[in-house]
């Protein structure tokens, strides 16, 4: 349970923080934060909640 809460926690991490950077135009002068960091923390954040999601149904 608490392995699932950790996933959890880290996929919010990961979504919230780059849109909120994004919302608040924090990076707004660097360009390469947009080509580099934003897309690799969403895919890491869907990597995340894809592991979670089959761990889930291998323990069903």
């Amino acid at each position: 349970m608490k392995k699932w809460l950790f996933l959890i926690i880290l996929f919010i991490w990961f979504t919230f923080c780059n849109h909120l950077d994004i919302l608040l135009g924090i990076h707004k002068k660097n360009i390469n934060y947009y080509l580099i960091v934003f897309p690799l923390g969403l895919g890491i954040s869907l990597l995340i909640l894809y592991l979670f999601l089959n761990s889930g149904k291998n323990k069903k």
